[in-house]
């Protein structure tokens, strides 16, 4: 049997129902029964109400759909509906067709027009009744007084129904505008979203993928779909991913993560964070919900800066943190019959290089010896820079000294031959310290100890020699207790010093702030840098007082500089914090104190942590979070050299980030020098914090952090670490223009090895 379209039937119905009233009136004329108006005078009224009732006659006459096209519509259908049922002299009891003519309105207007309903079918039953009244219309009621109560109930029960038939088509309305909204909210969040939504069964079958798959590996949702996800897997995550799918599927309504690599259409291989989630007890799913999101970009940054963090950037060799676990793992990787040996070189004379030729001539120094190095042992050997001219090696596997005798000899000997930079022939040469493990010694820091006395030793000969340790050599910290002693009087004797480097806006070089660098007027050594006391006071405990002494006479100093500066401008003062302080209870409260003593403003303050100290001591979190709550701001210094910045840098409570020197040295217009640099700044959008970059040497490389989006800086492209009387002649003569090279502050021998120092370590 052949079933009319949906369609059809539906216009058939709406041409047939107004049709039923011809029967009804010609049974009616039959028996006289039907008033004294003409039979062909109601047919044609009937058939007009038929053709107007038509969905699209309606939606031509509404126009627009605005109410006074809608009031006519009602008006016109109900006005030849009353006429009829007047006419017939049954006016009164037909109240019940202005509802059944309403709901045709209301399926094709809505419940937007069921007020108009009731309003034009009160009109007409009133306009009805008023002509029952003044004996216009006949009537086949028996008395006036029926016809009148009998039009009252039908006018009433009729608005009854209207208005039940137009409530309901609203709430049917507003749920079904929730489930278009569910349904345009879901085509957002899965058909439109940038990370791919599937549905896999219980035997890995995909059944779903959203479209976003084609962006992500370049294959069509049926051409994922026509495999196992296996398939797009890169083979050495299979494992994996059937580990996490297995958990899935035994952990209903639970959440599973991994990361994978699918492979593109183009040969690529993507990595992938895949979410699944089981959802097999839901029957409007029943299958588990796996979400892709593409990492690529963010496990090549990731993995770039685990490499950063364990290697120096300068000579690619590893920095001193990796030095020291390859040293760790060679005494269970020796052989029974092996032994691990460590060589500690140290440049003589590296300072003298950068000073006469420069520091790209330092750097390309450091570079060929770090070749050197490598040339100069077996691969299974590690090699590491330890410090700015510090190298060390260690010889996983010695069956005597000898052997790493032998090894210094030849790199020695290497060191002979002159390295070319530029135009310039450079010598590098070095003292190298030896330490071989004894057969029960398993403890890497104290075999590098030991290296690292034998150094010292082959130095103090002058001889660029080596020296290999034996039981009983003297340990240069010895020779630091009588410093030491000097060191505790020092601030009594006023013998300590502060000098101040400029923190410059990058953007308009408008001078931000200062950094606090702490200076020691030794009387028989003359200005020591940070680097030469600092260690020893943290290890004597004198760093608090130390630390104490600097943020107040720092405080008292930048106070006397805000007044002098434009109005509407603030100075920032920064100054070192000390991993060791950050170990003393009472730390917050002597800030505070000191803060309120000096007049000096918290929000004025940046207390600088290096990330190393905070990966040591998960302690000092809870510390920073008290200062930051007083209005300090906290700034991670040495950013990058660490190495677990990642892991915990989203939950210290960190403000500021500033960009290691070694990172800034780096820069040189190419996209592959600057790579480190920009994902630090564009990280450091991500988590909100201002970017400082340390150790700015030449206006390329200003021009270059700027253009990466780094905020502000400091380095001798701007100005040296100033005494406070050149900081008030450059704030005096309101300097914006940089170098601020009129105003150098003396310098001590070796300043310019160490840029910044003040509470703590040497920045």
């Amino acid at each position: 049997m052949v079933t009319p379209p949906k369609w059809l039937r539906s216009t058939a119905m709406r041409v047939f129902e107004p049709l039923l009233a011809l029967p009804v009136l010609a049974v009616l004329h039959e028996f006289g029964l039907l008033g004294p108006a003409p039979l062909w005078l109601l047919v044609l009224l009937v058939l007009t109400s038929s053709v107007i009732q038509q969905p699209e006659v309606q939606q031509r006459l509404a126009g627009g759909g605005t109410q006074p096209r809608l009031h006519l519509v009602v008006a016109l259908q109900f006005g030849l509906v009353g006429v009829v049922i007047y006419l017939s002299g049954w006016g009164p009891l037909l109240a019940m067709v202005f509802a059944i003519v309403a709901t045709h309105c209301l399926r094709t207007f809505g419940s937007v027009v069921w007020r108009p309903l009731v309003v034009w079918m009160v009109v007409v039953i009133a306009a009805g009744q008023t002509g029952l009244a003044l004996g216009w219309v006949y009537s086949h009621l028996p008395t006036q007084t029926v016809a009148q109560v009998a039009g009252l109930l039908g006018a009433q029960i009729g608005v009854l129904l209207i208005r039940a038939l137009g409530i309901s088509a609203e709430k049917i309305e507003h749920a079904e505008a929730e489930v278009r909204s569910r349904e345009e909210r879901f085509r957002a969040l899965v058909q439109d979203s940038s990370d791919v939504v599937s549905i896999v069964d219980r035997a890995g079958k995909t059944r779903y993928v959203s479209p976003a798959i084609e962006h992500l590996t370049g294959l069509r949702p049926d051409e994922f779909m026509a495999a196992e996800y296996q398939r797009w897997l890169h083979t050495d995550d299979h494992i994996d991913a059937a580990r996490v799918f297995e958990r899935s599927l035994a952990d209903p309504g639970g959440e599973h993560r991994v990361e994978l690599r699918l492979w593109h259409a183009n040969g690529d291989l993507r990595w992938m964070e895949v979410t699944l989630r089981n959802l097999l007890d839901n029957p409007a799913v029943d299958g588990l919900v796996a979400t892709y999101r593409d990492v690529t970009e963010r496990r090549a940054i990731q993995e770039r800066l685990i490499h950063d963090a364990n290697h120096d950037l300068l000579t690619g060799l590893s920095n001193r943190a990796a030095f020291l676990r390859g040293l760790q793992d060679s005494f269970t990787d020796a052989a029974s019959a092996r032994t691990p040996a460590v060589l500690f070189v140290d440049l003589d004379g590296f300072k003298q290089v950068n000073d006469t030729h420069g520091h790209q001539a330092g750097d390309a120094l450091i570079i060929a010896v770090a070749a050197m190095l490598r040339r100069s042992v077996l691969g299974s050997d590690v090699v590491g820079r330890l410090g700015g001219d510090e190298f060390g090696i260690v010889l996983t596997g010695v069956s005597s000294s000898d052997d790493a005798v032998t090894v210094a000899k030849r790199i020695l000997a290497e060191m002979d031959h002159p390295v070319t930079v530029g135009d310039q022939e450079l010598f590098a040469r070095a003292s190298i310290g030896i330490a071989v493990a004894a057969p029960d010694h398993t403890d890497a820091d104290e075999l590098l100890h030991h290296a690292d006395i034998a150094m010292y030793s082959a130095k103090r000969r002058h001889t660029h020699s080596y020296q290999l340790y034996v039981d009983g050599m003297r340990d240069p910290a010895v020779d630091a207790v009588a410093l030491d002693d000097e060191l505790r009087q020092a601030v009594g004797n006023g013998e300590l010093r502060l000098h101040y480097q400029p923190i410059v806006a990058l953007d308009g070089g408008d001078l931000i702030g200062f950094e606090a660098l702490l200076r020691w007027q030794h009387p028989a050594r003359g200005l020591l840098p940070p680097a030469e006391f600092i260690p020893l006071a943290e290890q004597t405990g004198t760093i608090s007082e130390l630390g104490a002494w600097a943020l107040e006479h720092a405080s008292h100093q930048v106070l006397d500089w805000q007044t002098r500066v434009p109005a509407g401008r603030r100075l920032k003062l920064s100054v070192n914090l000390s991993p060791h302080q950050l170990e003393r209870p009472d730390l917050v409260t002597e800030v505070l104190t000191i803060l309120r003593r000096t007049g000096f403003h918290p929000d004025d303050l940046v207390l600088e942590i290096t990330e190393t100290a905070l990966v040591r001591d998960e302690s000092a979190i809870p510390v920073l979070t008290a200062l930051r709550a007083e209005g300090i701001r906290i700034a991670l210094d040495d950013f990058g050299t660490g190495y677990s910045s990642l892991k915990y840098l989203t939950r210290l409570p960190v403000d500021i980030l500033k960009i290691d020197r070694c990172f800034v040295a780096e820069l040189n217009g190419t996209g592959s020098a600057s790579a480190v640099a920009e994902a630090m700044v564009r990280l450091a959008q991500v988590l909100h914090l201002e970017t400082v970059a340390e150790g700015i040497e030449d206006a390329a490389q200003l021009t270059e952090l700027t253009l990466l989006g780094c905020q502000s800086g400091q380095g001798y492209h701007f100005a040296r670490p100033l005494e406070a009387g050149a900081v008030d002649r450059l704030i005096a003569g309101s300097a914006t223009r940089w170098p601020a090279l009129e105003v150098p502050a003396p310098l001590a021998p070796a300043e310019a090895a160490y840029g910044s120092a003040s509470l703590g370590t040497p920045g």
